[in-house]
């Protein structure tokens, strides 16, 4: 029994999965270009962080097309998890990032006799600073998406209408089909002199 979605809330799921799904390939590309210019491998990269918001992306999409109320709660919890998953990501990514900025700085002022110095790229800097700002308004985007899911799902729940019968004290209400009850014989309270 899967209800259709109001129309405001399929249109803002496929606004923001859209969204989704563009800073995913947005943090995703910008990863890949990291990689390339740093030592790092492939397994230290944060191209993940991008794959993330893709799958949620897409079920956004779908969700806004098909209006379909279970697509949307796969939206609703896929963000909730992403949201976790990317808010101690993001932190552990700005650790790192401030521990190799911290540490381009030393190595290019300082140099070991008998060795070579050389510098860091400096040019992975702004890259890594752009995968934050865009990971920071994915974060946003997804925390935007959970709630619109709560709402779409949890608090838009059609429910059938109550029907409240008042009944007069002292009637007896019989509905069809049903057994006329049995009442206990009355009592004499006539008091013998």
């Amino acid at each position: 029994m899967s209800h259709k979605l109001k129309k405001d809330h399929a249109i803002a799921g496929l606004v923001l999965g859209i969204l989704e799904i563009i800073f995913g390939l947005i943090i995703t590309i910008l990863s890949f270009v990291l990689t390339g210019k740093t030592t790092l491998g492939p397994s230290k990269s944060p191209y993940w962080a991008g794959i993330v918001f893709i799958v949620p992306g897409i079920l956004g999409v779908v969700s806004g097309f098909t209006r379909n109320r279970g697509a949307m709660i796969a939206f609703m919890v896929l963000n909730i998890i992403a949201v976790v998953i990317e808010s101690v990501g993001f932190l552990v990514l700005v650790l790192v990032i401030s521990t190799i900025a911290a540490y381009a700085i030393i190595v290019n002022t300082s140099c070991t006799y008998g060795t070579s110095c050389y510098t860091v790229d400096t040019s992975v800097e702004p890259i890594a600073y752009a995968i934050i700002v865009f990971l920071i308004l994915a974060i946003l985007v997804a925390l935007a998406s959970s709630i619109l899911g709560c709402i779409s799902v949890c608090c838009n729940s059609k429910s059938k209408p109550t029907t409240v019968i008042i009944q007069q004290p002292g009637m007896v209400m019989q509905q069809p089909g049903m057994q006329q009850p049995a009442y206990p014989p009355t009592y004499d309270y006539t008091v013998e002199k």
